[in-house]
């Protein structure tokens, strides 16, 4: 089971105004994602949100076959417009004495904690004013906030006080953020074609190419470590695809799954795994410019690998 790591913060004003959350995608409706079908067709909004990118995008496309099927089930979704336009990065984080999500929002030059039941603001922290860029973020006995307009991961040991940049190994290409507590790695995506672990503040990391598997800008990541499974799944920013790989085996791609309207998703931002819930938590933006934050569970199955000579000596 994946700890997650407990920050020691004090509950400080911010609270949000009641805010109407009954609103949904239209046909939105609970129930399993079926991992994704190789032969259906992709869906791409006419027009994309760049803003926010240091370098164009690839339209998105299906992803390849992999050995294990995954499958999502969504079990709640909250309107999330009030955020702002993008929801770039998701943490778990203890915060006043509960569990809230974390995330950067540099509209308003800060960090959001964010409620898990109805995607409102709980409470705000603000932001080093260098940082202009914050996509990902993580707690590590303190707050860590990438930014894709430099080459910097912000740390503050304080809670927004003050600051310290460090060299981000990502570089401007860093996105999505998370830790896997059993190593102490932080593993953080980078552009479109890799994916970096590396230690708490260090300024080089290991690299993994994984270009065989995505072939556009990848976004959010988190990783989930729970009932034997030991997986690092990983956004794509034009696609409502989560892709999976072992954490165990040298970054082994398992397979894809696609989440819940993945048709009509134009951006796809944070993901984050909430072991005492054993829930993840997603934030999209559809074609129709409406951001929400949907919770999920996952199923895992792995795939049958009789090959086809056994299955026609068996007749």
């Amino acid at each position: 089971m994946k700890r997650t790591y407990l920050l020691t913060l004090v509950l400080m004003v911010g609270i949000l105004a009641a805010n109407d959350n009954s609103s949904t995608p239209d046909g939105f409706v609970p129930g399993t994602i079926n991992s994704i079908n190789l032969n259906m067709s992709v869906v791409q909004p006419a027009t994309v949100d760049n803003s926010m990118e240091c370098n164009s995008e690839v339209p998105g496309t299906p992803p390849v076959a992999g050995t294990d099927a995954f499958a999502f089930t969504m079990v709640n979704c909250s309107d999330f417009d009030w955020f702002g336009p993008y929801c770039r990065g998701l943490d778990v984080v203890s915060h006043g004495g509960g569990y809230l999500l974390m995330s950067p929002s540099i509209t308003s030059d800060s960090i959001y904690f964010i409620n898990f039941d109805d995607g409102l603001l709980n409470d705000k922290l603000p932001l080093d004013p260098a940082n202009t860029g914050g996509w990902g973020s993580y707690p590590y006995g303190s707050i860590n906030v990438n930014d894709y307009m430099n080459l910097s991961i912000f740390n503050s040991l304080n809670l927004g006080v003050s600051w310290t940049a460090y060299t981000n190994p990502s570089g401007t290409e860093g996105r999505g953020m998370d830790v896997d507590y059993s190593t102490n790695l932080v593993w953080e995506t980078s552009s479109s074609s890799g994916i970096y672990s590396f230690s708490h503040l260090a300024s080089t990391g290991t690299y993994y190419d994984v270009s065989a598997y995505i072939s556009e800008q990848m976004s959010g990541l988190t990783v989930y470590d729970n009932g034997g499974n030991h997986f690092l799944i990983v956004n794509t920013y034009n696609s409502g695809y989560a892709y999976f790989f072992d954490l165990d085996d040298n970054l082994n791609y398992l397979g894809s799954a696609a989440y819940p309207y993945q048709s009509t998703t134009q951006n796809s931002y944070g993901l984050a795994y909430c072991d005492t819930r054993d829930a993840f938590f997603w934030a999209f933006k559809d074609t129709d410019t409406h951001c929400y934050l949907v919770e999920l569970e996952l199923a895992v199955t792995s795939l049958d690998r009789t090959t086809w000579g056994e299955i026609k000596s068996s007749f």
